[in-house]
């Protein structure tokens, strides 16, 4: 178990009933026995108890932490915290009070404990897809060996109303040696999550690859806890305040299940930050001017609804290149997604130009989950540059032979090769288009059109043969499209975008503001 260090302390947290019994809970340092804090808590009238425990470092020392029950003859008065400052009458010893007594049992004990830094992975099947499902599964799990990364999964768990305690499906694991589907000549590799919940192979494989990562950077103990259900809608992890924020309806069949079962049993856990992939299943759904108010809603109520984390970072990929229908929503998420960016301390990786037509669980689960989970880490560690070659402004100029010169300004210097760096997308995939008023379509723009420009080669230049007034550009707007602008180390690719320009002025919309045709990828 890892525990997130510094100030305030992390909570520990349990249920009872009340039945007169108070709690215990004793920090001890594992290797010389000694106990380094107690603290005592009341059963309380929502039947839950917490302590919390002294601020701590991240580092090495191991702990345990020790859970005993005071067995009483009286609950004490209602609203009680902890034993009374005068004792009880020795002629009674447990009338009125509850603690004057009787005996102290140990009910549980956590071993293996460290205090580092916790992340929260939670999302749909990619978040949930599991390292033995990955393409890098084997030189992964057998090349293990990190006794400071942690590992553990909750189960999934829908309900109708807030529950007080998640189901585990897979306990806190340390990834220091290969899991035991890895048996001498056997593959790590277990198709479509159908691994051994007892291996931690079987655990969320981008989780599991950002968190080797930060823990490689950090240099501290890295724990992560994967809640994640397949085939779900924002709609199930977000609270019912948020259908009010975004005039929608709470009632709906399911909403706010995931929420209930697996988000808020966690509430009182602190955490270093959340990571998340999902939105394929909005986009199977369509109405993705929901989802542009649902996402920042759910980074916001997560946030205020978690213990001590407020502003802690939130991390969220940018789903990925893939066929499965309705194929002309895929685009329209994607620009949903960057709702999320009106946020304060996000970050995000995109993952538009990972495409996957042989997975073997339908190639809208790619199995390079490793590149994902590094762009994931890297934009966390470097959250002002996380996704890629970001466009910050449009300028348009008269061009040659009465055309239209567009410079696109970006973030950081471009790779001055503009093609396909981690795949081949099919050959009718798209990169730049312009719309067309008449007939009102989009239609291709030759990369031949198209340069790297500027002193520092931050710039892309279009010349257009067009001298129409109002212009819509759009980049990468399609299902599976072909990603040509990297930075300039050939390693982040440029999320999509699209941007209008009317008469001699160029502005690129909110997330919220589709382009012309927006559900066309032609």
């Amino acid at each position: 178990m890892v525990l997130e260090e510094g100030s305030p302390g992390v909570k520990i947290w349990g249920f009872g009933d009340n039945s007169g019994r108070g709690v215990k809970v004793r920090l001890i340092d594992d290797v010389t026995g000694r106990t380094l804090e107690e603290h005592s808590a009341w059963v309380q009238e929502n039947l839950v108890w917490n302590v919390t425990l002294s601020p701590r470092d991240a580092g090495d020392t191991v702990y345990r932490i020790v859970l005993l029950v005071t067995l009483a003859s009286d609950p004490g008065p209602p609203g009680s915290t902890g034993p009374p400052e005068d004792p009880a009458p020795p002629d009674n010893p447990g009338k009125g009070h509850g603690w004057g007594v009787n005996r102290e049992e140990v009910v549980s004990i956590l071993y293996n404990v460290v205090f580092g830094r916790l992340l929260l992975c939670s999302g749909q099947s990619n978040m949930e897809f599991s390292i033995s499902a990955s393409n890098t599964a084997d030189e992964t799990v057998r090349g293990a060996n990190n006794s400071l990364l942690r590992l553990m999964t909750l189960n999934r768990n829908e309900a109708r109303f807030p529950v007080r305690n998640a189901p585990v499906r897979q306990t806190w694991m340390v990834a220091d040696q290969p899991p035991a589907l890895c048996g001498p000549g056997v593959p790590c590799v277990s198709p479509c999550n159908n691994g051994d919940v007892r291996d931690w192979g079987w655990f969320s494989a981008v989780c599991m690859y950002a968190g080797q990562r930060l823990q490689k950077e950090w240099k501290v103990p890295v724990g992560l806890v994967s809640a994640s259900y397949g085939g779900t809608v924002i709609e199930q992890w977000v609270p019912p305040e948020s259908f009010d924020e975004c005039g929608l309806d709470s009632t709906a069949d399911g909403a706010s299940g995931l929420w209930n079962g697996m988000i808020h049993p966690l509430l009182l856990m602190r955490v270093r930050g959340f990571l998340w992939w999902q939105g394929e299943s909005n986009g199977f759904a369509g109405d993705l001017e929901s989802y542009a108010c649902l996402f920042p809603s759910l980074i916001r109520a997560w946030r205020q609804r978690w213990y001590a984390s407020a502003d802690v970072m939130f991390s969220w990929v940018q789903v990925s290149s893939y066929t499965y229908p309705p194929v002309e929503n895929v685009a329209p998420l994607r620009w949903s997604q960057t709702a999320g960016l009106a946020e304060p301390n996000v970050s995000w990786a995109t993952a538009v130009d990972i495409f996957d037509p042989a997975s073997p669980c339908l190639d809208v689960h790619p199995r390079q989950k490793k590149i994902v989970g590094e762009r994931l880490a890297l934009s966390v560690l470097r959250p002002q540059s996380s996704a890629g070659p970001i466009l910050l402004s449009v300028s348009r100029t008269s061009g040659l032979d009465g055309g239209v010169r567009l410079t696109l300004v970006f973030d950081r210097s471009l790779r001055t090769e503009l093609a396909p760096v981690f795949h081949e997308a099919p050959d009718d995939a798209v990169s730049f288009q312009r719309y067309v008023n008449q007939p009102g379509a989009w239609v291709v723009i030759p990369t031949d059109e198209i340069s790297v420009g500027g002193e520092s080669g931050t710039n892309l230049e279009i010349d257009l043969d067009s001298s129409e007034a109002d212009l819509s550009i759009r980049y990468a707007w399609s299902s599976v499209p072909q990603s040509i602008v990297y930075d300039r180390e050939g390693l982040l690719p440029a999320p999509p975008f699209w941007f209008q320009c009317a008469d001699d002025s160029c502005t690129i919309p909110p997330a919220w503001e589709f382009p012309p045709n927006a559900t066309s990828i032609a």
